[in-house]
């Protein structure tokens, strides 16, 4: 993980406990965004309980690395599942298997978002070329905890 591979080599264990249990309590918030399908909501905004529940591309990549994070750091077999199917979601859903790209996203019963754009100032492929690089190098050597 970005955040503690920072607090590897500190000479304070306590700064790293502190880091680790921030990390441990911003996944708890952001898996309040997990549905049963595997996927996970754009946002909830907390000061009304209104929840955007798209599914958007980048959303989904970041859920997919942010678990297998969980897994490697802290050896969290629920996390890798969840990585898991969210991959699987995204892949049935979010990936365009017919025209290439990936659609920016889909509502809440999966039919895709066909008005805004696959590539284009806002839309690139940063998010799902960096997760799937991701997934790649960690494969190759194992995804393996901690």
């Amino acid at each position: 993980m970005a955040i503690t591979r920072g607090c590897v080599g500190i000479e304070r264990p306590q700064s790293a406990t502190k880091v680790e249990h921030a990390i441990k309590a911003i996944a708890k918030a952001a898996d309040e965004g997990l549905q049963a399908d595997g996927s996970m909501v754009y946002e909830r905004w907390t000061d009304t309980g209104k929840v955007d529940t798209q599914r958007q591309w980048w959303v989904m990549c970041e859920c997919v690395i942010g678990h297998i994070d969980l897994y490697q750091y802290f050896g969290d077999i629920a996390a890798l599942d969840i990585a898991r199917r969210c991959w699987h979601y995204t892949r049935q859903h979010i990936v365009d298997h017919e025209q290439g790209e990936w659609f920016w996203g889909c509502d809440e019963n999966a039919r895709p978002n066909l008005t805004d754009d696959k590539a284009g100032f806002w839309k690139c492929p940063y998010h799902n070329a960096r997760m799937c690089l991701e997934v790649m190098e960690r494969g190759s050597t194992g995804v393996r905890s901690k």
